[in-house]
């Protein structure tokens, strides 16, 4: 299990950082050029992501290691 969580953690660090970090940028640049509402809108559609991610996701809790 340690190699498995090891894999688990740092991709999600790595996700974790490539998202987050660019997110401020991205955010910065459509409230520049579009206005505060585009950043609603990138927001919400962030959220819209993670909520289908979540929903393909399967349970693993009764798999066996």
């Amino acid at each position: 299990t340690e190699v498995r969580y090891t894999g688990a953690s740092f991709s999600y660090n790595v996700a974790s950082i490539l998202g987050a970090s660019v997110a401020p940028y991205i955010a910065a640049w459509l409230q520049t050029n579009y206005g505060l509402g585009a950043v609603g809108l990138y927001l919400a559609a962030m959220a819209g992501l993670t909520l289908i991610a979540l929903l393909l996701t399967h349970e693993t809790r009764h798999q066996s290691l």
